[in-house]
């Protein structure tokens, strides 16, 4: 006769094996639950949630320092500058007002006439690298 291994001889009674079977239909049941409800009724709050942990505005202020040589004379410095544009379907400026910003902007008037004849364009850039105070005038 052979010697029967314990290990695989072992039966659980059939009444715990089916009360085991039910708990784990039931939590399977309980995770489909949960899921259904949480992708289907409460998309909202998650798609919610998932937008503010992704999509974050943080303010960075990137003014760089001065660039010196080992005697502390500035090789480079940084200087903040501005852009003027305009949108040639929104700009519909008279003679005068195409002078006072030709001569603010330090440009031809002709210049600034042709920049803004296409409609077509979103933009154009009338002027760029202008001092902040210029380009707030």
């Amino acid at each position: 006769m052979r010697p029967v291994n314990p290990a695989l001889s072992l039966r659980l009674p059939i009444g715990r094996s089916r009360l085991l079977a039910r708990l784990l239909l039931a939590g399977f049941a309980i995770l489909i639950g949960r899921a259904l409800y949480l992708q289907v009724l409460h998309t909202d709050f998650l798609q919610q949630e998932g937008a503010s942990r992704y999509a974050r505005l943080l303010e960075v202020p990137a003014h760089r320092g001065m660039i010196t040589d080992r005697y502390g004379e500035p090789l480079a410095i940084s200087t903040p500058v501005e852009s003027v544009w305009a949108s040639p379907v929104d700009a519909d400026l008279s003679t005068a007002q195409r002078k006072q910003l030709a001569r603010l902007l330090d440009i031809d008037e002709n210049e600034i006439a042709r920049k803004l004849v296409d409609p077509s364009r979103e933009f154009v850039y009338l002027k760029r690298h202008l001092p902040p105070e210029v380009a707030a005038k």
